[in-house]
């Protein structure tokens, strides 16, 4: 349906409604008719289309470190990171297994050396619970030894602190991406 050319005409070339334009012909510079109320009432009767976001879930981590410095650290390592979270924390092997079952992260990180028994021993406890969560092992005393030894009882990577945060977080992030997807 077009405008009546014999119609009284807007002065302004757009008329907003709402603060929205009233409709595509005005966004083009048509001047549109002066009684424009039922127009109006009628584009304001279509709500805006909802804006599509699709939230990525954060990864959910537990830190098994005996050390609060380095659990601090890492902490806030993580929390620097995109779309990662840490659901909690573990000073030693047998809180670390709880915390695994009772949190059911998405990763865990795990030192070796720890007060009450080694992150061997730890990673063994919590496969019994959680059999697929990817477990690095983030430690001073890696060795060649320690290596294979973490890879027997299902560790997927070993990483030594001195080989730093970098390699740390690409480890990490390759581990995350392996298993939720």
């Amino acid at each position: 349906m077009g405008v009546n050319s014999s119609a009284p005409i807007e002065s302004s070339a757009y008329v907003a409604c709402s603060s929205k334009l009233l409709s595509s012909t005005a966004c083009l510079g048509i001047p549109l008719v002066k009684d424009s109320k039922p127009i109006c009432d009628a584009v304001n009767a279509f709500p805006a289309p909802p804006v599509k976001t699709v939230a990525k879930a954060a990864a959910r981590i537990l830190i098994a470190e005996d050390r609060q410095s380095m659990r601090d650290a890492l902490k806030l390592l993580f929390k620097l990171r995109k779309n990662w979270e840490v659901c909690g924390e573990a000073q030693n092997a047998d809180e670390a297994v709880r915390k695994a079952e009772q949190l059911q992260p998405d990763l865990i990180v795990l030192d070796y050396k720890m007060q009450d028994a080694n992150g061997l021993q730890a990673a063994d406890g919590i496969f019994k619970v959680l059999p697929d969560v990817p477990v690095v092992m983030f430690t001073l005393y890696k060795t060649d030894e320690l290596e294979r030894a973490a890879k027997l009882v299902g560790i997927r990577c070993v990483v030594g602190k001195e080989e730093g945060v970098k390699t740390l977080l690409r480890a990490i992030e390759s581990q995350l991406t392996e298993f939720l997807n």
